[in-house]
């Protein structure tokens, strides 16, 4: 992927990682002048007006619409709202390409492996070969993420995750630090992987599994992750 030197940029989102997302287009840019961070949009009245790491909160996540030749990337992502994330990009409705995709200069990635629009890698994390990464994804510092794996639309791995070699994370799964997840596996749509859990078998949609082995503490209501639209 492309992109041209200086191209405007604005983050989704001026809380949680915004600092660290933002770190993450400096040290891009360390590397080769690609961005011109504009600054964020949020739809926290208080933090309008205020600055994250040196740049302003311009407005709200609507005001997207002042901006048409800027490139955008989420900031959202946590075990509690992930959800919001899908719910945030569908609402706004912008155009998929124009999302950035934002790897930090220290991620190792395969050049062989595809990663989606709107995804954010961090530093020290390894993709591997043929392995595919979904639209909206967010990969923590030091994840491992292994051959042919695919990782769904709207994941959030944390910190020091690993997904072994042709396993399948579903759309919108947490992943909590430091878990583990066997090869050829399928981790089903929405589920959440507890911090340090090591899953040895599949994992079904919306369940929330923790533990060494993994075992299920609880299973989501799939009505709570129905968006208005569908």
């Amino acid at each position: 992927m492309t992109w041209k030197v200086n191209q405007d940029l604005i983050l989704l989102g001026a809380a949680g990682d915004s600092h660290n997302i933002s770190d993450i287009v400096l040290r891009i840019n360390d590397q080769e002048e690609t961005w011109n961070l504009l600054g964020f949009l949020d739809d926290d009245p208080e933090k309008q007006g205020t600055a994250v790491n040196g740049f302003p909160v311009l407005g709200p996540l609507t005001d997207f619409k002042e901006y048409p030749d800027c490139y955008f990337a989420g900031t959202f992502g946590s075990a509690k709202r992930n959800f919001n994330k899908k719910q945030v990009i569908n609402r706004l409705g912008i155009p998929i390409e124009r999302y950035a995709t934002l790897v930090h200069p220290r991620a190792t990635i395969s050049p062989s492996a595809k990663i989606g629009r709107g995804t954010v890698i961090y530093s020290e994390v390894f993709v591997g070969s043929n392995a595919v990464i979904g639209d909206h994804v967010k990969i923590l510092g030091q994840c491992n993420i292994g051959h042919d794996a695919v990782i769904g639309d709207f994941v959030t791995m944390s910190s020091l995750a690993l997904v072994l070699g042709k396993t399948n994370v579903g759309e919108g799964c947490y992943l909590g630090g430091g878990c583990r997840i066997k090869d050829h596996l399928k981790i089903g749509e929405w589920a959440l992987i507890g911090l340090g859990a090591v899953i040895i078998k599949n994992v079904e949609p919306y369940n929330v599994v923790v533990g060494n082995p993994g075992r299920i503490i609880e299973i989501l209501n799939p009505d709570d992750f129905i968006l208005e639209s569908d």
